[in-house]
């Protein structure tokens, strides 16, 4: 869950599970390009995903996953990659691209 911290100030986000302020700061770097074209999911991962064929284990062992969101007008089309870690597949790499 993400929320807003009063005593924090402006624009600052305390994030449950995330322990430190690295995770945030990676995070919010992987996520920037999407940050600055001000894209809103919460609308987008409401609608169906399409996936773009089967899920597929790689050469290296992980779960590759592609497809899209029935989105309009613009498409949302994402990859994701997950890795077997204690008995769970776990996220790993998100490619997220708007056209």
């Amino acid at each position: 869950m993400v929320q807003g911290n009063p005593s924090t100030g402006p624009g600052t986000v305390v994030c449950s599970g995330l322990q430190t302020l690295g995770r945030i700061q990676k995070l919010r770097a992987v996520f920037k390009d999407l940050i600055d074209k001000r894209a809103v999911f919460d609308a987008i991962v409401a609608k169906p995903m399409v996936p773009d064929g089967e899920a597929k284990i790689d050469e290296n062992g992980v779960l590759r996953l592609k497809g899209r969101f029935e989105t309009t007008p613009k498409q949302v089309k994402y990859q994701l990659g997950f890795i077997p870690s204690d008995g769970l597949w776990k996220l790993s790499a998100v490619t997220i691209d708007i056209e």
